[in-house]
């Protein structure tokens, strides 16, 4: 709830057992929200996240709606000087639910561990003993969430880093035209860094082997500090796949266009960093595309790969001139992207046949990318703190 000149109610603040700030959940016109920062944190502050802090605060701040599209995915990232943490979604609505202002993440336990508790992990409980948990949907295998627990639980052994989290999602497609009907996913925190691998395959089986040798050869590509290993060469259009060979498109559900809908909405501060940096994140996240701020020029830009395996840059103000020339091989666009609403992106990637498309929103005036999601519907990414 909002009052004129002021900002969004907080209904929940959460501190870990040192105080300082680790997540809050605000009420906003779309929902209850959540907020906190994750990755590297130059200090403990006490204050709340959106404080400014002259530069003090790094990570990256991470948003979403408090309620979940899939009521399995309970887990959201957070952190504070103390590490990384865990917080579950359900939780979080007991605490609200309950009419509570402040919950403070419990202490490390001093045995083994295996304590009962679920819910969230503290960052001092936080170890690689972490349980993976799997979510399955329709179309996939009863013995498909056992088989990816133990397959993926043995190639996190391989983690040059704590596994602070881990999870699996295996969906599949009803029709039988598809040929690669089944989707398997994998997220985990790896020393407080997100490793994100998906595939698809025509058996839950094969999809879970492709989905652990593909996390093998990811986790092969992480040092012990959780940055990505960079052996960008400017010869060699896949040199930076490590020798593998470019990962297949990921083919969308046919659904329907009339009705396919937006039922993804990220919206998050982007990171400012170099086209380089950008490329390393897209490699550990396994994205396709990758939406950030542009170090150099401090435009919106999305950094993407061609069919050829090298990277391209398209910026929503190009100033190729002030772009930080530090990813060999890397082409950049020239054409501005379309400023469109979101409706208006909507058709256009319909008519462009292209995985997504990056456009200027005509209400944020920021560029935002529209892409598709395997179900055939659509997700949508935008900055956050804007409007």
């Amino acid at each position: 709830m909002e009052s004129a000149g002021s900002g969004p109610e907080v209904l929940l603040t959460i501190r870990c057992p040192r105080s300082h700030h680790v997540a809050e959940v605000i009420d906003t016109a779309q929902g209850a929200v959540y907020r906190s920062v994750v990755g590297s944190h130059a200090h403990g502050d006490r204050d709340r996240i959106d404080t400014g802090h002259g530069g003090h605060q790094r990570g990256t701040a991470y948003v979403d709606l408090l309620a979940a599209e899939d009521p399995r995915d309970d887990a959201l990232p957070a952190g504070c000087e103390c590490g990384p943490a865990t917080l579950s979604r359900a939780r979080l609505h007991q605490a609200i639910a309950a009419g509570e202002r402040t919950v403070e993440l419990a202490a490390a336990q001093p045995s083994s561990g295996d304590a009962a508790g679920g819910g969230e992990a503290t960052p001092q409980q936080a170890t690689t003993a972490q349980p993976i948990r799997v979510s399955t949907g329709r179309y996939v295998s009863a013995a498909g969430a056992e088989y990816a627990r133990e397959k993926i639980g043995h190639a996190l052994t391989h983690a040059p880093a704590p596994v602070l989290s881990a999870r699996v999602r295996l969906s599949g497609h009803g029709d039988p035209a598809v040929s690669s009907r089944v989707v398997a996913q994998v997220v985990a925190d790896v020393g407080g860094r997100s490793v994100r691998v998906q595939v698809q395959a025509a058996t839950t089986r094969e999809a879970v082997d492709l989905l652990q040798e593909r996390l093998k050869a990811r986790l092969a590509g992480i040092d012990r500090r959780g940055e990505s290993i960079r052996r960008l060469r400017a010869h060699g259009e896949h040199e930076w796949r490590h020798g593998d060979a470019p990962r297949p498109q990921l083919p969308y559900y046919p659904r329907p266009p009339e009705t396919r809908e937006v039922v993804r909405h990220k919206s998050y501060a982007l990171a400012e960093q170099t086209c380089g940096a950008a490329a390393a994140d897209a490699e550990a996240l396994d994205y396709d595309f990758h939406l950030f701020v542009e170090a150099g020029s401090g435009a919106d830009s999305v950094l993407y790969r061609t069919q050829d395996g090298s990277y391209r840059l398209a910026q929503a103000d190009g100033r190729p001139e002030a772009v930080i020339a530090d990813l060999p091989g890397m082409t950049m666009s020239t054409t501005p992207p379309p400023e469109l609403t979101v409706e208006e992106a909507a058709t256009r990637l319909e008519l462009a046949g292209q995985p997504f498309v990056f456009f200027r929103d005509k209400v944020l005036g920021r560029g935002c990318v529209l892409y598709h999601r395997y179900d055939g519907h659509f997700g949508l990414i935008t900055p956050a703190g804007v409007g």
